[in-house]
């Protein structure tokens, strides 16, 4: 695996972390270091 290839996946993965949260499914709680994310229904 390349390093070109494992930017991809986290591009790809921070992409749609932000699409869920846009759509309120999923959403951050705590402090930007440390904290967790929630799945909401």
């Amino acid at each position: 695996m390349t390093v070109s290839t494992i930017l991809e996946y986290i591009a790809s993965a921070m992409f749609l972390a932000a699409k869920l949260v846009k759509e309120g499914r999923l959403r951050y709680v705590g402090p930007p270091r440390g904290g967790h994310w929630e799945v909401l229904t």
